[in-house]
């Protein structure tokens, strides 16, 4: 009888854990980096000034907490750290400045991989070493996580009008959602890479002469489609 009681509150328990946890993921977007790029682009999910209406929720963390004040100011929430960060969204954002900053956000035991939930999706921003995005795909699959790279096009003009094009590589399904989530901050630019969509920014950098002078030179790296602009 003892053990069946302690049976029950142990799944009680158990399940009232698991609720919680659920609870606490946002449907938001968890936005991490508010430099002169990722400020803007914050401050776009929150407004969405290219779709009209409400923006989306949006939790941000930067080590800048005067920028991240003028954000809660107009509607975001803040988080202490990335981990906190990464406990409450699903889909987060990362806009940082280079590969040590990025990789230094996604992994470790208080990194966004660590603590994110299974099926979460990470969208790098940042132009990184497309060797270490390739690995941190890699990393965010053996998590159970999704993971795009996005590097963007537009500069901080593009970033405060809410044009800035990404150039994005990923499966279908991950970039529908991510479209999704970054629709008012502009439009995407689709690349099929078969691990990173830095490649792409020879697009907008040189001639497409050029972009098939590096594909040649790297046939087993990248496969590439059509540039579509939607």
């Amino acid at each position: 009888m003892i053990s069946t009681r302690v049976a029950t509150i142990a799944t009680t328990v158990s399940r009232s854990n698991l609720t919680g946890s659920r609870r606490s993921m946002s449907n938001g977007v968890g936005f991490i980096g508010l430099g002169n790029m990722g400020n803007s682009m914050a401050k776009n999910l929150l407004t969405n000034p290219n779709v009209g209406g409400k923006g989306v929720p949006v939790v941000v963390f930067d080590l800048n907490k005067e920028v991240v004040a003028k954000l809660v100011a107009q509607g975001a929430k803040s988080a202490n750290t990335v981990k906190e960060l990464a406990q409450q969204c699903s889909t987060i954002i990362t806009m940082l400045p280079a590969t040590a900053h990025v990789r230094g956000t996604l992994t470790g035991p208080d990194g966004v991989f660590a603590n994110t939930g299974k099926g979460s999706l990470i969208i790098d921003s940042s132009t990184i070493d497309p060797l270490a995005s390739r690995d941190l795909h890699k990393e965010a699959k053996s998590h159970g996580l999704h993971m795009i790279d996005a590097p963007v096009s537009g500069g901080v003009t593009g970033a405060a009008a809410g044009t800035l094009t990404f150039m994005v590589g990923g499966s279908e399904a991950d970039l529908e959602k991510a479209r999704v989530s970054c629709r008012c901050i502009g439009p995407f630019s689709v690349l099929t890479i078969l691990f990173n969509s830095h490649i792409s920014l020879l697009w907008e950098r040189t001639s497409s002469t050029a972009v098939m002078l590096v594909l040649v030179e790297l046939p087993s790296y990248v496969t590439i489609c059509p540039l579509l602009s939607q």
